[in-house]
């Protein structure tokens, strides 16, 4: 019976079913997104801060 073929699983042996420059530009965009939503977060909150510094906003309790 036929195996099925799987995108992104090692074959058997040194082989592997896709291009390593492949996977490791994908994996180069996708944490590079990440670190870019983090950054924009990052920005929007002191940006949120610094533009209304209300001290009721960040009081404790």
């Amino acid at each position: 019976m036929a195996r099925v073929f799987r995108l992104w699983t090692k074959k058997r042996g040194d082989r592997l079913s896709a291009n390593p420059l492949v996977g490791n530009l994908g994996e180069a965009l996708f944490f590079g997104l990440l670190f870019l939503m983090g950054l924009v977060s990052l920005v929007a909150l002191i940006a949120n801060y610094a533009l209304d510094p209300r001290p009721e906003v960040t009081a404790l309790g």
